[in-house]
């Protein structure tokens, strides 16, 4: 009888599977690995004769390349992979229970493996009158740029974004992007239209991009004014951001390049007032750069700080956020000796002062108070506080309160719990 139980052919078996059956000790469940991790699934049954894992339909060999198959109880299997490959192992499963009396349970699941491609395609098409360009990428001014970009394949789908010069592309009356964002369309391109595109794609799982650039000449007029970029300067400044501590010099300097005729410069102080020469702030501007200097920097001195710049053609800004640093130390601190009574409250306070705003930090016998006295009676509270609800014995020795950051700053006291 056993024997001709296992001959029963295949479609009188199937006929005899019940998915999801109730004899089912442990299914598989769903799985969506990350491309290169690994992942496993077990299926164990009560009662069960022998287990059988399918893929689409198929028996997954036990002596496959890209699984591993173990057993370590009567009635229970496990699948495993160690790297997952989408093309590999993204597809449908299932465990197959087969039972003494011939009957067969099926416990179905499906595996989808995260990943995303390499190869991302761009590619640019002008239009417009006199627009025919050999290249395609140096297109005189007027014309309609077009690019599109093909996302690359990737689970789950990918998600395009455009980005000129590593900035967020965003829609205006002259910029297009279409709906499922893979085309984006320039109309009436101008100079500042010039730079390096690039399509990134995205799904959770990784970043893939392909830039290309683009040069728009206006014919006649010149390249345009703009700021020399980070990668040429010698003395200018070219970020966004900018700190000194205090007391030191302050200095923010800002160049152009392709000016028509004289340029003019002038200082922004939070966009609105206007920074003149006098007393602690010096300017300098000579040909096609400009310097602020402030002497003894204070916390007053902080703020964004802008440079225009001004030929006959056009103005352009640029800003940076200015931060002032302050010494930062710890001011005060409880005695060096300290006595308590036990099953009394105590709260120690350590402040320190500065900028950025200093973090303080708690510790007792070299380690790291916590920030919940559960276990330990102890309670960092995060503001330069350390509380103690309940002083014991266990609670005497040596406390530190320290700065978490540069400098180093650190004070100690001992406590005695009678």
């Amino acid at each position: 009888m056993f024997c001709c139980c296992l001959s029963v052919p295949v479609f009188l078996v199937i006929t005899a599977i019940h998915s999801g059956g109730a004899r089912f000790a442990e299914s598989p469940r769903d799985q969506e690995p990350v491309e290169g991790s690994s992942f496993s699934v077990t299926c164990s049954a009560v009662g069960a004769l022998f287990l059988v894992w399918y893929k689409e339909g198929s028996i997954i060999p036990g002596s496959s390349q890209d699984y591993n198959q173990s057993s370590v109880a009567v009635g229970s299997t496990t699948l495993s992979v160690s790297a997952a490959i989408h093309s590999v192992h993204t597809g449908n499963y299932e465990c197959l229970v087969f039972f003494p009396d011939t009957s067969m349970d099926s416990a179905p699941f499906s595996v989808n493996v995260k990943y995303i491609d390499s190869v991302i395609g761009i590619r640019l098409a002008v239009s417009g009158s006199n627009c025919s360009v050999a290249g395609g990428i140096d297109v005189p001014a007027g014309c309609q740029l077009s690019f599109h970009c093909n996302p690359p394949d990737g689970y789950p789908n990918t998600t395009l974004v455009w980005y000129r010069n590593g900035d967020i592309l965003q829609r205006t009356k002259r910029v297009e992007i279409s709906e499922d964002d893979r085309g984006l369309t320039i109309g009436d391109a101008l100079f500042e239209d010039s730079g390096s595109y690039q399509c990134r794609a995205s799904n959770g799982i990784g970043i893939t991009r392909h830039s290309q650039t683009l040069t728009v000449l206006v014919r006649g007029a010149g390249r345009g004014l703009r700021f020399l970029e980070r990668e040429n300067m010698s003395s200018c400044e070219a970020g966004s951001a900018a700190s000194v501590a205090e007391g030191g010099i302050l200095q923010l300097s800002c160049c152009i390049v392709d000016a028509v005729g004289i340029v003019e410069f002038q200082w922004l102080l939070a966009g609105r007032t206007k920074l003149v020469e006098g007393g602690r702030l010096s300017i300098i501007s000579t040909g096609n750069s400009s310097t602020l200097q402030v002497l003894g920097a204070a916390v007053e001195d902080e703020g964004v700080y802008c440079c225009i710049a001004s030929d006959h053609l056009s103005t352009i800004k640029r800003n940076v956020s200015v931060s002032v640093m302050v010494h930062r130390a710890i001011v005060e601190w409880p005695p060096p000796e300290v006595q308590g009574r036990e099953g009394d409250r105590a709260q120690f306070d350590c402040i320190a002062s500065g900028r950025p705003v200093p973090v303080v930090i708690w510790l007792f016998q070299s380690t790291p108070v916590p920030t919940s006295p559960a276990g330990t009676g102890l309670c960092d509270m995060g503001n330069g506080s350390l509380l103690i609800p309940v002083l014991q014995q266990r609670h005497s020795g040596t406390y530190l309160c320290m700065l978490k950051d540069p400098p180093l700053d650190i004070r100690s006291f001992s406590l005695t719990v009678e």
